[in-house]
């Protein structure tokens, strides 16, 4: 095993997918190339756990190791990534999972609420910051905050920052606002409260690490908007090499 990173299923059209970042699965850095891992060696496949069951009694939770090809040819990659990668360079990538009886846990499985965003909010980065898991390998939630504008885009990626102390392996991790209680939401009219909620959640990002400063003690990392996962799906461009 070279390393290990955060991902989660997502489900679109009956078709599910792995959703990770592009670094985790090219071994480089999509900024300015450099190898991770000081080169050493480049993944030629993941092992991904999707969750199966529905959790009803006599139906438990259980999680099954499926291990994805990540080339045919070293110069096509199977996975899908953004359209405007090489402009961009969009650190989130697609991987279909082989067809299956089973129906994984994804993230979309619901939908979500569009809560109101503004710098300070709490959001919660669900990943793997220890490369060891208990056998039902379940992700920690790790507490942080919105630290940018998020009206404005970080350094004009479609980016913003996020107040935590990340490890590696968290790189991938779907990034969450959840509320509980009353809540401020989005509609098509502007912001409106909802008194009556005991909980409310959305799927802001794709968690991609810690922000590279002089001062390495700043505990700042960054993610990708979550739309661009829609995105991707939609309009996907055929996964490429720096």
């Amino acid at each position: 095993r070279i390393a290990h990173g955060s991902g989660f299923i997502w489900r679109r059209e009956g078709r599910q997918f792995a959703i990770t970042n592009w670094h985790n699965v090219a071994g480089q850095n999509p900024f300015n190339g450099l190898h991770l891992n000081g080169g050493a060696s480049i993944p030629d496949s993941i092992s991904v756990f999707p969750c199966v069951g529905s959790g009803r009694p006599g139906d438990p939770f259980r999680r099954e190791e499926v291990i994805l090809s990540l080339y045919d040819d070293f110069h096509s990659p199977f996975w899908l990534q953004h359209q405007h990668f090489n402009d961009l360079r969009i650190d989130i990538v697609a991987i279909e999972l082989p067809p299956t009886m089973h129906r994984y846990i994804s993230v979309n499985n619901a939908p979500f609420d569009r809560l109101h965003s503004h710098v300070g909010v709490d959001v919660y980065i669900v990943g793997y910051p220890f490369s060891q898991f208990d056998h039902m390998k379940l992700p920690i939630w790790k507490r942080g905050s919105i630290a940018s504008e998020p009206l404005v885009n970080w350094e004009f990626r479609q980016t913003f920052l996020v107040d935590a102390a990340s490890r590696p392996g968290m790189s991938g991790s779907p990034v969450f606002r959840r509320v509980f209680g009353p809540a401020a939401m989005m509609n098509d009219d502007g912001i409106q409260m909802q008194i009556d909620r005991v909980m409310s959640t959305e799927f802001v990002g794709v968690y991609a690490g810690h922000l590279g400063t002089v001062n390495e003690a700043v505990t700042i990392g960054f993610a990708w908007y979550g739309v661009l996962v829609e995105e991707i799906l939609q309009a996907p461009a055929a996964g490429s090499r720096l």
